[in-house]
């Protein structure tokens, strides 16, 4: 399995569990607002916060969120961030 892959599939277990749904609900295309009903605009979002909070804890990153949430609201998928995620890694 590609480390791409094993971070996507981390960052679907850590949203399925915090939304209560099935993981294989979760695609890479699955939209953050339209998909899963988690709310990007609002900055007291705190499922956004939590998932953001365990991606780092779990791979030991500091991951920025301004750059998921700068981009296109058509690039804001469980797949683009799941990217931007490994390349984090990858430095």
């Amino acid at each position: 399995m590609s480390e791409q892959n094993q971070i996507f599939l981390s960052l679907r277990e850590i949203i399925a569990g915090l939304i209560n749904q099935d993981e294989r609900e979760i695609k890479p295309e699955s939209r953050f607002l339209e998909d899963l009903g988690i709310e990007l605009e609002d900055a007291e979002n705190v499922i956004f916060a939590q998932i953001i909070s365990r991606v780092n804890s779990n791979l030991g990153i500091k991951f920025d969120p301004e750059l998921f949430l700068d981009a296109d609201e058509t690039n804001q998928t469980v797949g683009f961030l799941s990217e931007l995620i490994q390349d984090e890694v990858e430095l």
